[in-house]
C-alpha cells in the first residue's frame, strides 16, 4: 500500500511499526507527512514525541507530549511519556506529578507505577544530599561562632528535605514548668529544689586532681500533664505544639553536656535546636507515663535516675491507670527493678528503638539528679552536678527494700562477717582497673573477700548480696549506684583513678544516706583526653591503707 493512498489511520500504524521495529527515521518521516494534512491529530503527535523521544531529542518530545495533554489531557501515556521525558532532563518534580497523574487515569498502568517509585526515591535522596551539605555547612558555621549563618543552613536543610520536612524541625527549647506556666498546663510539685554542698571526700588516699567544691541546687520535683507531645526512643527531649522542645534541665549549666547526647538533636544554637526523627517510626497513644530517655538503659543511673520518678508519680491517683512508657531492650533487672515498684498490676509498654510515639496527653516527671553519662575532661563541674535529695534516695531504700525484705538500718543484728568485692571485668570495655586480679588475690588471701558479678545476678539477688555484706570493695562504675542497699554500718571503700570529676556529687550522695566510705585514687594510664574514662592502677599500698584505716573503725 502507498503512504499516497492510505488513510491517517492506516499511516498511524505503519508510523508505530516502523518506531516498533526500530525504523526511527522512516517513522519519524511518516507522522510529520501526517501532521501537515493533520496538525492536531493526537496520536500523531504522541508518537512523534514518542519516535524523538528515542531518537534524544528531548526538548522536541517534551513539547510534543505536552502538546497532547493539551489536545487530550485525560491520556494516561501521554502523562506517563512526558514523565520520562522530564525524568530524563533531570526535572524530578514534574516527572513524579506526570507519573501520579497517569496513575490516576489507568491505576493498572505498572509502568508508571515502577516509574513512580524509581524517580521518587531518586528525588528524595538528592533532596536529602542537598540537606546534609546544608547541615554539615551550619556545623561549620556554628563551630565558628556565626550562629546566625548557622541556623539559616539548618533552615535550608529543612526546606531541601522536601520528603520529611516535618520530620525536621526547628524548635524552641523551654524548660517544663516555664512551658506548663505559659500555657496553663497541669503542673503539680512534689520537692523544691535544694541546695547542697559538693564537696571532696571526707576520706581519701592517693593523689587526686583539683575538685571544684561549692554549693550547688538539686532539680526541683514535680509531675506536668502535656498535652500532643511526642516522646523518642532513649531520648530526653520532649516535642510539643508549636514546635517547642521541652527539656527540665534547660537552666542548668552543664545542660550542653546531656544535649549533644540526644540522638533526634541534630545541631542545638542556644536554645534554638534542630530535631530530625526522620528515621523514627511513629506510632499514637492515648495517655502515658513517661519512664524512658538516654540513660535509661545504664546499669546504675536506672536506679538514681529513673526509679526515683515514680515517687512523684504514685502520689496521684489519676494516673493509677496510665500505662508506664520505657526504651525496649534495657537490662532485664531494670523491669524486674521497676515491678517491684510499681507492683505487677501496673502496664508496662516497650517502646521499640528508633520509635516516636505521639500522646494525647503525656505524664512526666524530671530526673531527680544531674549525673550526666558524658563529661568533657579539664572542665570545672562538680558544683554543677547534684546528688538526690534524701527523700528520694531513702524512697528507694525503704520501697525496695521492704519489697525484697531488706534491712537497713544499723541496729539490725549484724550477723556474718561476709566481704564482697565488685568486679567489672567481664562486660567492660573502657575505665578498667588494669591490675584488677592482683587486687582480688589480695582481698581474698588477706581479709577473706569474694568476687562477685552483680550483671549476672537479678535485681533482687543484687540487692540481697549488697545487704548481707559488711563491706564492701568496688572499683568505680554504675555497679556502685546499688549500694544504697548495704546496712548502714557496711564499710564501703571504692577503687578509681585520679580524676574524680563527677564522683562528689556521688560521694555527698553516701554521706546523706550515713555510709562511712574511703576513696582510694589510682594512677590512671591513658589520661589524654580520658579523664574519669581512663584505665589505671591502683597500688597496693594504697588499699592497705584504706583497709586499715576502715578495719579500725
Amino acid at each position: 500500500m502507498s503512504e499516497y493512498t492510505m488513510t491517517i489511520e492506516q499511516a498511524i500504524q505503519v508510523a508505530l511499526q516502523h518506531q516498533q521495529a526500530g525504523q526511527l527515521s522512516q517513522a519519524e518521516h511518516l507522522c510529520r507527512q501526517i501532521l501537515q494534512v493533520q496538525p492536531f491529530q493526537v496520536d500523531a503527535i504522541h508518537l512523534l514525541g514518542v519516535i524523538l523521544a528515542q531518537s534524544g531529542n528531548l526538548k522536541e518530545a517534551t513539547e510534543l507530549f505536552a502538546k497532547t495533554l493539551h489536545l487530550k489531557p485525560d491520556h494516561a501515556e501521554g502523562h506517563s511519556n512526558l514523565g520520562i521525558a522530564l525524568e530524563s532532563q533531570g526535572r524530578l518534580e514534574e516527572a513524579i506529578a506526570c507519573y501520579e497523574r497517569a496513575l490516576i487515569l489507568a491505576p493498572g498502568q505498572v509502568n508508571a507505577r515502577h516509574l513512580l517509585e524509581k524517580v521518587t526515591q531518586v528525588c528524595h535522596q538528592r533532596d536529602k544530599t542537598i540537606a546534609i551539605a546544608h547541615y554539615q555547612l551550619g556545623m561549620i558555621l556554628q563551630a565558628q561562632g556565626r550562629l546566625n549563618e548557622a541556623m539559616s543552613c539548618y533552615w535550608k536543610a529543612k526546606m531541601a528535605n522536601k520528603h520529611h520536612a516535618e520530620t525536621l524541625v526547628l524548635g524552641r527549647l523551654h524548660s517544663m514548668k516555664n512551658w506548663c506556666e505559659t500555657n496553663q498546663l497541669t503542673y503539680q510539685r512534689i520537692f523544691p529544689a535544694q541546695d547542697f554542698l559538693i564537696e571532696k571526700p571526707k576520706r581519701i588516699i592517693g593523689k587526686f586532681m583539683p575538685i571544684d567544691e561549692g554549693i550547688t541546687q538539686s532539680n526541683e520535683q514535680y509531675v506536668a500533664e502535656i498535652p500532643n507531645a511526642r516522646i523518642f526512643y532513649r531520648n530526653n527531649l520532649i516535642l510539643a505544639a508549636d514546635s517547642a522542645v521541652l527539656y527540665d534541665r534547660l537552666v542548668h549549666p552543664l545542660r550542653d553536656l546531656v544535649l549533644v547526647q540526644e540522638s533526634v538533636c541534630k545541631a542545638h544554637i542556644q536554645d534554638n535546636l534542630l530535631i530530625d526523627y526522620s528515621e523514627f517510626k511513629t506510632l499514637h497513644a492515648e495517655r502515658g507515663i513517661m519512664m524512658s530517655g538516654f540513660a535509661s538503659g545504664s546499669f546504675g543511673h536506672w536506679i538514681w535516675e529513673y526509679l526515683p520518678k515514680w515517687q512523684c508519680y504514685e502520689r496521684f491517683t489519676e494516673y493509677q491507670n496510665d500505662p508506664i512508657y520505657v526504651d525496649a531492650d534495657m537490662p532485664v533487672t531494670h523491669y524486674e527493678a521497676l515491678r517491684m515498684l510499681v507492683g505487677n498490676h501496673r502496664k508496662i509498654i516497650h517502646i521499640p528503638a528508633n520509635t516516636s510515639i505521639v500522646f494525647e496527653k503525656l505524664v512526666i516527671a524530671p530526673t531527680p539528679t544531674f549525673m550526666p553519662t558524658h563529661i568533657k575532661p579539664g572542665i570545672a563541674h562538680n558544683r554543677h552536678l547534684f546528688p538526690n535529695l534524701p527523700p528520694v534516695l531513702h524512697y528507694l531504700q525503704n520501697q525496695l527494700g521492704q519489697a525484697a525484705q531488706l534491712t537497713i538500718e544499723p541496729s539490725a543484728k549484724k550477723g556474718g562477717r561476709r566481704r564482697i568485692y565488685l568486679s567489672r571485668r567481664k562486660r567492660f570495655t573502657w575505665r578498667f582497673l588494669l591490675n584488677e586480679q592482683e587486687i582480688v588475690n589480695f582481698l581474698k588471701d588477706h581479709y577473706g573477700f569474694e568476687e562477685v558479678f552483680l550483671e549476672e545476678m537479678s535485681f533482687i539477688e543484687q540487692m540481697n548480696t549488697l545487704n548481707s555484706a559488711d563491706m564492701v570493695v568496688a572499683p568505680r562504675g554504675s555497679a556502685t549506684c546499688h549500694l544504697l542497699f548495704c546496712k548502714r554500718h557496711s564499710k564501703i571503700v571504692l577503687l578509681m583513678n585520679e580524676f574524680l570529676e563527677n564522683f562528689p556529687s556521688f560521694s555527698t550522695s553516701l554521706d546523706l544516706l550515713g555510709y562511712q566510705h574511703w576513696v582510694v585514687c589510682g594512677i590512671a594510664q591513658n589520661p589524654q583526653g580520658m579523664g574519669k574514662q581512663a584505665n589505671y592502677v591502683v597500688p597496693l599500698e594504697r588499699l592497705k591503707q584504706a583497709m586499715v584505716e576502715s578495719l579500725s573503725l
